[in-house]
Protein backbone atom coordinates (compact mmCIF):
# COMPACT_ATOMS: atom_id res chain seq x y z
CA UNK A 1 0.00 0.00 0.00
CA UNK A 2 2.73 2.56 -0.16
CA UNK A 3 1.83 3.46 -3.08
CA UNK A 4 -1.58 5.75 -1.38
CA UNK A 5 0.30 6.12 2.40
CA UNK A 6 0.65 9.49 3.30
CA UNK A 7 4.66 10.44 3.07
CA UNK A 8 6.99 11.05 5.98
CA UNK A 9 5.49 12.59 9.42
CA UNK A 10 1.52 11.99 7.98
CA UNK A 11 2.78 8.96 7.88
CA UNK A 12 3.86 8.08 10.91
CA UNK A 13 0.83 9.59 12.23
CA UNK A 14 -1.22 7.40 10.10
CA UNK A 15 0.05 4.23 11.50
CA UNK A 16 -0.44 5.58 15.13
CA UNK A 17 -3.92 6.24 14.68
CA UNK A 18 -4.01 2.72 12.83
CA UNK A 19 -2.40 1.16 16.18
CA UNK A 20 -5.10 3.58 18.19
CA UNK A 21 -8.11 2.29 16.17
CA UNK A 22 -6.97 -1.08 16.13
CA UNK A 23 -6.79 -1.00 19.90
CA UNK A 24 -10.42 0.43 19.82
CA UNK A 25 -11.80 -2.17 17.78
CA UNK A 26 -10.34 -5.26 19.52
CA UNK A 27 -11.60 -3.85 23.00
CA UNK A 28 -15.19 -3.94 21.23
CA UNK A 29 -15.02 -6.83 19.79
CA UNK A 30 -14.86 -5.36 16.24
CA UNK A 31 -12.80 -8.38 13.92
CA UNK A 32 -11.42 -7.14 11.02
CA UNK A 33 -7.97 -7.71 8.74
CA UNK A 34 -5.24 -5.37 9.67
CA UNK A 35 -4.86 -4.94 6.01
CA UNK A 36 -8.72 -4.41 5.56
CA UNK A 37 -8.54 -1.58 8.17
CA UNK A 38 -5.64 -0.03 6.68
CA UNK A 39 -7.10 0.20 3.15
CA UNK A 40 -10.67 1.85 4.85
CA UNK A 41 -8.68 3.88 7.02
CA UNK A 42 -6.95 4.93 3.64
CA UNK A 43 -10.46 5.61 2.04
CA UNK A 44 -11.53 7.67 5.23
CA UNK A 45 -8.61 10.03 5.01
CA UNK A 46 -8.17 10.59 0.94
CA UNK A 47 -12.00 10.28 -0.02
CA UNK A 48 -14.17 11.12 2.86
CA UNK A 49 -16.99 11.30 0.37
CA UNK A 50 -16.53 8.03 -0.84
CA UNK A 51 -16.05 6.75 2.83
CA UNK A 52 -19.48 8.32 3.58
CA UNK A 53 -20.77 6.83 0.40
CA UNK A 54 -20.34 3.47 1.65
CA UNK A 55 -21.33 4.34 4.94
CA UNK A 56 -25.04 5.07 4.19
CA UNK A 57 -25.27 1.99 1.98
CA UNK A 58 -27.15 -1.48 3.58
CA UNK A 59 -24.64 -4.00 3.67
CA UNK A 60 -25.82 -6.03 0.62
CA UNK A 61 -25.31 -2.90 -1.57
CA UNK A 62 -22.37 -2.11 -0.03
CA UNK A 63 -21.10 -5.71 -1.33
CA UNK A 64 -22.36 -4.90 -4.91
CA UNK A 65 -20.26 -1.14 -4.56
CA UNK A 66 -17.27 -2.88 -3.54
CA UNK A 67 -17.31 -5.35 -5.96
CA UNK A 68 -17.61 -3.45 -8.85
CA UNK A 69 -15.71 -0.37 -7.35
CA UNK A 70 -12.54 -3.14 -6.97
CA UNK A 71 -13.29 -4.71 -10.55
CA UNK A 72 -12.35 -1.34 -12.13
CA UNK A 73 -9.48 -0.92 -9.39
CA UNK A 74 -7.76 -3.79 -10.87
CA UNK A 75 -8.73 -2.89 -14.34
CA UNK A 76 -10.91 -6.24 -14.81
CA UNK A 77 -13.49 -3.84 -16.23
CA UNK A 78 -12.97 -0.40 -17.63
CA UNK A 79 -16.68 1.29 -16.94
CA UNK A 80 -16.18 3.78 -13.81
CA UNK A 81 -18.23 2.84 -11.32
CA UNK A 82 -21.55 5.89 -10.61
CA UNK A 83 -20.88 8.27 -7.96
CA UNK A 84 -17.60 7.21 -7.75
CA UNK A 85 -14.64 9.47 -8.11
CA UNK A 86 -11.81 8.65 -11.05
CA UNK A 87 -9.00 9.76 -8.20
CA UNK A 88 -10.27 6.70 -6.26
CA UNK A 89 -9.23 3.51 -8.72
CA UNK A 90 -5.38 3.31 -7.37
CA UNK A 91 -7.20 2.68 -3.69
CA UNK A 92 -9.41 0.60 -4.96
CA UNK A 93 -6.83 -1.51 -6.85
CA UNK A 94 -5.05 -2.24 -3.50
CA UNK A 95 -5.09 -5.86 -1.63
CA UNK A 96 -7.16 -6.99 0.13
CA UNK A 97 -10.28 -7.16 -1.65
CA UNK A 98 -13.28 -5.80 0.54
CA UNK A 99 -15.89 -6.74 -0.85
CA UNK A 100 -14.73 -10.44 0.38
CA UNK A 101 -13.69 -8.91 3.64
CA UNK A 102 -16.93 -8.68 6.56
CA UNK A 103 -16.19 -5.13 7.40
CA UNK A 104 -19.55 -3.97 8.00
CA UNK A 105 -18.70 -3.98 11.90
CA UNK A 106 -15.95 -2.02 11.61
CA UNK A 107 -17.72 0.87 9.31
CA UNK A 108 -20.29 0.86 12.30
CA UNK A 109 -17.34 1.65 14.70
CA UNK A 110 -15.59 4.34 12.39
CA UNK A 111 -18.90 6.16 12.19
CA UNK A 112 -19.34 6.47 16.15
CA UNK A 113 -15.69 7.57 16.72
CA UNK A 114 -15.92 9.98 13.62
CA UNK A 115 -18.86 11.24 14.75
CA UNK A 116 -17.80 11.63 18.58
CA UNK A 117 -14.34 13.29 17.64
CA UNK A 118 -16.94 15.59 15.55
CA UNK A 119 -19.24 16.94 18.55
CA UNK A 120 -16.81 16.46 21.31
CA UNK A 121 -16.03 20.36 21.19
CA UNK A 122 -19.46 21.30 21.40
CA UNK A 123 -20.70 22.88 24.55
CA UNK A 124 -23.89 22.08 25.98
CA UNK A 125 -26.07 24.56 23.93
CA UNK A 126 -24.17 23.78 20.59
CA UNK A 127 -25.62 20.24 21.09
CA UNK A 128 -28.79 21.29 22.01
CA UNK A 129 -29.26 23.24 18.94
CA UNK A 130 -28.46 20.41 16.79
CA UNK A 131 -31.27 18.12 18.48
CA UNK A 132 -33.34 21.02 18.18
CA UNK A 133 -32.62 21.61 14.19
CA UNK A 134 -33.00 17.96 13.68
CA UNK A 135 -36.46 17.77 15.36
CA UNK A 136 -39.02 15.70 12.84
CA UNK A 137 -41.70 16.96 14.38
CA UNK A 138 -41.57 20.32 15.03
CA UNK A 139 -40.69 23.02 12.14
CA UNK A 140 -40.92 26.00 14.64
CA UNK A 141 -38.28 24.38 16.79
CA UNK A 142 -36.25 23.50 13.58
CA UNK A 143 -36.60 27.37 12.89
CA UNK A 144 -35.65 28.87 16.13
CA UNK A 145 -32.51 26.63 16.37
CA UNK A 146 -31.30 28.02 13.02
CA UNK A 147 -31.96 31.73 14.29
CA UNK A 148 -29.59 30.97 17.34
CA UNK A 149 -27.06 29.12 15.58
CA UNK A 150 -27.24 31.69 13.14
CA UNK A 151 -25.95 34.20 15.73
CA UNK A 152 -23.00 32.43 17.29
CA UNK A 153 -19.20 32.69 16.11
CA UNK A 154 -18.82 31.60 12.09
CA UNK A 155 -16.88 28.73 13.80
CA UNK A 156 -19.07 27.56 16.03
CA UNK A 157 -21.80 27.37 13.11
CA UNK A 158 -19.26 25.52 11.08
CA UNK A 159 -18.92 22.90 13.96
CA UNK A 160 -22.46 22.56 13.89
CA UNK A 161 -23.02 22.06 10.25
CA UNK A 162 -20.57 18.81 10.99
CA UNK A 163 -22.06 17.57 13.65
CA UNK A 164 -25.13 17.51 11.69
CA UNK A 165 -23.68 16.08 8.70
CA UNK A 166 -21.95 13.19 11.05
CA UNK A 167 -24.90 12.25 11.92
CA UNK A 168 -26.48 12.27 8.86
CA UNK A 169 -23.82 9.85 8.11
CA UNK A 170 -25.02 7.65 10.75
CA UNK A 171 -28.60 7.81 10.36
CA UNK A 172 -30.88 5.43 7.59
CA UNK A 173 -32.26 8.24 6.10
CA UNK A 174 -30.54 11.93 5.97
CA UNK A 175 -33.80 13.97 4.40
CA UNK A 176 -34.35 15.87 7.85
CA UNK A 177 -30.19 16.31 7.88
CA UNK A 178 -30.65 18.29 4.29
CA UNK A 179 -33.58 20.01 5.75
CA UNK A 180 -31.64 21.13 8.84
CA UNK A 181 -29.06 22.38 6.60
CA UNK A 182 -31.14 24.13 4.70
CA UNK A 183 -33.03 26.34 7.35
CA UNK A 184 -29.44 26.91 8.82
CA UNK A 185 -27.68 28.26 5.79
CA UNK A 186 -31.01 30.62 5.19
CA UNK A 187 -30.64 31.94 8.51
CA UNK A 188 -27.38 32.62 8.09
CA UNK A 189 -25.57 34.60 5.23
CA UNK A 190 -21.94 33.96 6.44
CA UNK A 191 -22.86 30.07 6.06
CA UNK A 192 -25.23 30.02 3.01
CA UNK A 193 -22.18 28.67 0.29
CA UNK A 194 -20.30 26.71 2.63
CA UNK A 195 -23.86 24.81 3.40
CA UNK A 196 -24.75 24.84 -0.17
CA UNK A 197 -21.37 22.64 -0.75
CA UNK A 198 -22.28 20.20 2.06
CA UNK A 199 -25.73 19.13 0.70
CA UNK A 200 -24.45 19.55 -3.29
CA UNK A 201 -22.01 17.00 -2.91
CA UNK A 202 -21.75 15.11 0.68
CA UNK A 203 -25.38 14.53 1.04
CA UNK A 204 -26.26 14.86 -2.47
CA UNK A 205 -27.38 11.13 -2.75
CA UNK A 206 -29.70 12.21 0.75
CA UNK A 207 -31.98 14.60 -1.30
CA UNK A 208 -35.56 13.33 -1.47
CA UNK A 209 -38.15 15.07 -3.46
CA UNK A 210 -38.89 17.03 -0.62
CA UNK A 211 -35.70 18.36 -0.28
CA UNK A 212 -35.37 18.88 -3.27
CA UNK A 213 -38.51 21.24 -3.38
CA UNK A 214 -37.13 22.85 -0.28
CA UNK A 215 -33.68 23.96 -2.37
CA UNK A 216 -35.13 25.09 -5.53
CA UNK A 217 -38.10 27.38 -3.78
CA UNK A 218 -35.67 28.96 -1.35
CA UNK A 219 -34.82 31.91 -3.56
CA UNK A 220 -31.47 31.76 -2.12
CA UNK A 221 -28.68 31.81 -5.45
CA UNK A 222 -26.53 28.42 -4.16
CA UNK A 223 -29.14 26.68 -2.97
CA UNK A 224 -31.12 27.04 -6.27
CA UNK A 225 -27.94 26.05 -8.23
CA UNK A 226 -28.27 22.50 -6.22
CA UNK A 227 -31.24 21.86 -7.17
CA UNK A 228 -30.39 22.54 -10.98
CA UNK A 229 -27.85 20.25 -10.83
CA UNK A 230 -30.38 17.60 -9.75
CA UNK A 231 -32.46 17.67 -12.63
CA UNK A 232 -29.53 15.79 -14.86
CA UNK A 233 -28.33 14.09 -12.27
CA UNK A 234 -29.16 10.41 -13.54
CA UNK A 235 -27.50 8.78 -9.85
CA UNK A 236 -30.43 10.85 -8.45
CA UNK A 237 -33.90 9.03 -7.92
CA UNK A 238 -36.38 10.15 -10.76
CA UNK A 239 -38.63 11.34 -8.08
CA UNK A 240 -36.32 13.42 -6.63
CA UNK A 241 -35.23 14.50 -10.50
CA UNK A 242 -38.97 15.52 -11.38
CA UNK A 243 -39.46 17.99 -7.78
CA UNK A 244 -36.53 19.87 -8.66
CA UNK A 245 -37.33 20.21 -12.26
CA UNK A 246 -41.36 21.14 -11.53
CA UNK A 247 -40.45 23.46 -8.49
CA UNK A 248 -37.76 24.98 -11.00
CA UNK A 249 -40.55 25.90 -13.56
CA UNK A 250 -38.80 23.60 -15.87
CA UNK A 251 -41.26 20.91 -15.92
CA UNK A 252 -43.05 21.78 -19.45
Amino acid sequence: MAGTMPATAAAKRFLNAFGVRKTIAESRQVVVQDAAMIKMMLLELQYREEFDYLLGQSDADRRKTLDEWEKWGRHEIEEQPKGILPATRDWAGLDPALADVAIDSYLALAARLLAATTTVGLDDVGRGQVRDLLNEESVVLRQSAAQAVAGRPLEDQRQIVAAILEEARRADEATVHVSALIELGSKSPDLVTEVAEVIGARLRRSIDPANAVELASSEIPAFVEVAKSLVGDEAIGGDTREAARQSLGEGN
